[in-house]
């Protein structure tokens, strides 16, 4: 077995965690372990693989998600233009990173609206638009100048990043002032059983080495603040369509119970399968591990500063039922 290393949480520091047990997809090689935070709920592979295991995936083989379902502008494209438009509405001109840019589709979408455009990717393979600039390795390898974007979009990437927390402190430092960031990710409650199958078509996401990180709303959130980002915005997404009409047909069917559930509870029970989330520049990152999480929510019900996200998470029939009498 190849060595690995133990690691504390990546959402608040701490080092107190025990095992998580999830199913992995039938196509997984090899022996790995989850943890789950005690002190923010975040899951995530420990011991984590080295850096060259990773490296190793996205240089020598191919996974699912690199196939057909997710390949053609066709599939992304009134995706892509949504994003752009809600960019647009904030940050109507300027220069643009995408880091995580597969074959560069959005920043074509991005360079056909007059954004100077710049792409990073772990991919070796070129991209179909041989006008868009993509550095083919790890950001921090591309040395780009400090404070040079004025957007940086990361989608679907932050899971598999080796470290996502020397990625988002790279990330602050490349950003204006004031500049912004967008993040998607998958929830990590719809990573396995029914749910992952009905909106992503595959029996699990949990799929280490790809997929090293699993974040839900509380565990970004925490993320995102200790790395010196405000927020902005937030929503929950449907995940893209594909090529391949079986999985459409699922995921249709789970869209359909998922809108309807939205619909009987007033949208206060289940977000959607993907997290999307805007923040801005703030300060400087955190450098102290976080123990208790204060949440500032916007929830009219009142929630102890000292009371971590896992307190929160066991009284959340409690929240909604006072939402509800509310």
């Amino acid at each position: 077995m190849k060595q690995r290393e133990l690691v504390n949480c990546s959402a608040c520091g701490s080092d107190n965690y025990d095992p998580y047990e999830v199913k992995l997809n039938d196509w997984i090689k090899g022996d790995y372990t989850y943890a789950k935070c005690n002190a923010c709920g975040f899951v995530y592979v420990n011991p984590r693989p080295l850096i060259e295991e990773v490296e190793e995936i996205y240089t020598a083989h191919t996974n699912p998600f690199d196939q057909e379902e997710y390949e053609g502008m066709e599939v992304e494209a009134p995706t892509l233009n949504r994003l752009i438009r809600r960019i647009e509405k904030i940050v109507p001109k300027g220069k643009i990173l995408d880091m995580g840019c597969g074959r560069g589709d959005f920043l074509k979408i991005a360079k056909d609206r007059g954004y100077d455009v710049q792409g990073s990717d772990l991919s070796t393979a070129d991209g179909p638009y041989p006008d868009i600039p993509i550095f083919k390795g790890f950001l921090q390898d591309a040395n780009f100048a400090s404070e040079s974007f004025d957007v940086i979009v990361t989608r679907n990437t932050l899971e598999h990043i080796f470290d996502p927390n020397e990625d988002l402190r790279e990330l602050n430092r490349i950003l204006k002032p004031g500049g912004l960031l967008y993040v998607k990710v998958p929830h990590v409650k719809y990573e396995e059983g029914w749910r992952c199958k009905a909106f992503f078509g595959f029996d699990s996401l949990f799929t280490p080495p790809v997929h090293l990180n699993h974040f839900g709303t509380f565990t970004l959130r925490r993320i995102l603040e200790r790395n010196g980002f405000e927020f902005i915005s937030w929503e929950s997404e449907k995940p893209s369509r594909t090529k391949n009409k079986f999985k459409n047909a699922v995921l249709s069917t789970g869209y359909a119970a998922i809108d309807a559930v939205k619909t009987a509870t007033l949208g206060n029970l289940f977000p959607k399968p993907v997290l999307s989330v805007m923040v801005r520049k703030a300060g400087e990152p955190m450098t102290k591990p976080v123990v208790s999480i204060p949440l500032q929510e916007t929830s009219p019900v009142a929630v102890p500063l000292s009371e971590t996200t896992s307190d929160l998470v066991e009284r959340l029939p409690e929240v909604h039922e006072q939402k509800s009498v509310g």
